[in-house]
Order: structure tokens, then sequence, then C-alpha cells
């Protein structure tokens, strides 16, 4: 897709792009560990490590870190219209 001006859309996708390159890579790391130890899957992590795990577990630890994200961008979002 272009813009008028003939240029490209620059989709980003990452999480880690829109919190800062290491700021969201470190923030990632930490909400994954987080996210897999409230799910139980501390253990199996620090066994097999992230490489082996099943698509089931990977997606299942996603799917947590999303929903994470998702309540931390509202609410500050909320905070954020309360400043003003």
């Amino acid at each position: 897709m272009k813009k008028a001006d003939g240029k490209r859309w620059r989709v980003t996708r990452r999480p880690s792009e829109l919190l800062g390159a290491r700021a969201g890579r470190d923030t990632l790391r930490s909400l994954k560990c987080e996210v897999a130890q409230d799910l139980g899957l501390q253990d199996d992590i620090a066994e097999r490590g992230f490489a082996n795990m099943t698509t089931r577990e990977v997606g299942t630890l996603g799917g947590h870190m999303v929903r994470r994200l998702v309540a931390r961008g509202r609410q500050a979002m909320a905070r954020d219209r309360r400043d003003r």
C-alpha cells in the first residue's frame, strides 16, 4: 500500500519496536517469564528452553502476553485521559 506521495506505509508489527528496541526487548522478556511462571511453565522452560516448547505452550504463552499488553495499554490510555 502506498501513500499519496508515493512512499510506502511502514507497518510496525513488533511490540519491541513500539516500546523502543532495548526497553521493548527487556519488557517483553520479563513479561514472558512472568506469564510463564503464572502458567506453571517455568520449570519446563528451565529444563527444555523456549526453543523446545510445543506449539500449544508457546501459543498459550503468547496469548496471555498479548492480553496483558492490551490491559497495560488500556490502563495507560485511561491515565492519559485523566491527566488531561
